[in-house]
C-alpha cells in the first residue's frame, strides 16, 4: 500500500498523525475493497483505510470510509470487538494503563503515554472480563477514555463501576463545541 498520497495523509494530518504512525500501527490506504471475491463500491471516492490487527497470530482487518454518507458502511471489520487495538504491543513500561475509544484515539495518547490500548467501541462487550481481570493484575491504574456523547458517557458509568478512572475532556467541550473525542479536539 502506498501511503504517500496526499489525500490519505491529510486525513491523519489533521490529528496530528504521521505517516510513519500509520505504518508503524498498520494502518494503510486502500483504494479497492474485495469481500468475498465481490467489489465492494466508494461511489463517492471516499478515502478509504485498513487497520491490521494482529492477535494470537491471525490478522484481523477494520475498514473504515470516515466519509460514508451512509454510517452502516462506515466500519467493516472482521476483528472481533474484545480484541483491543494496541493489546499484543503492551510494552508495560508503566504501572498505569490508558484504555481510549478506537485506534485513532490511541495513537493521538501513545504520543505522550507509553501504555495505551483503543476499544473497538464504548459497549460493555469490548473488553472480555478475562481480559479486564489481566490488565487489574498488571497495572496500578487504569483510566478510561470515552467520548463525551451519550454512549460515551453512558460506557465511561460502567468502566468507573468497575474499577477504572476516568480521562475525560470537559463536558463543556461537548457541549459548546460538539468536541466528544481527543481525535477532534
Amino acid at each position: 500500500p502506498d501511503n504517500s498520497s496526499n489525500s490519505y495523509l491529510d486525513f491523519w494530518k489533521q490529528f496530528s498523525i504521521s505517516q510513519e504512525e500509520l505504518e508503524h500501527n498498520k494502518i494503510y490506504p486502500i483504494k479497492k475493497l474485495y469481500i468475498n471475491d465481490n467489489l465492494i463500491p466508494n461511489y463517492s471516492n471516499n478515502v478509504r483505510f485498513a487497520f491490521i490487527v494482529e492477535y494470537d497470530d491471525v490478522s484481523y482487518k477494520k475498514i473504515y470510509t470516515p466519509f460514508a454518507k451512509n454510517k452502516k458502511f462506515k466500519w467493516i471489520s472482521n476483528v472481533p470487538l474484545y480484541i483491543p487495538f494496541g493489546f499484543n504491543s503492551l510494552p508495560y513500561n508503566s504501572d498505569t494503563l490508558i484504555i481510549t475509544k478506537a485506534q485513532k484515539d490511541r495513537i493521538i495518547f501513545k504520543k505522550y503515554f507509553t501504555d495505551v490500548i483503543g476499544l473497538q467501541n464504548e459497549s460493555i462487550g469490548a473488553l472480555k472480563q478475562k481480559t479486564i481481570n489481566y490488565l487489574k493484575k498488571r497495572y496500578k491504574r487504569i483510566y478510561i477514555n470515552t467520548d463525551l456523547d451519550t454512549a460515551g458517557k453512558k460506557a465511561l458509568e460502567h468502566y468507573i463501576s468497575i474499577g477504572f478512572e476516568p480521562l475525560m475532556l470537559p463536558d463543556l467541550f461537548y457541549e459548546k463545541y460538539g468536541i466528544k473525542d481527543v481525535g477532534d479536539f
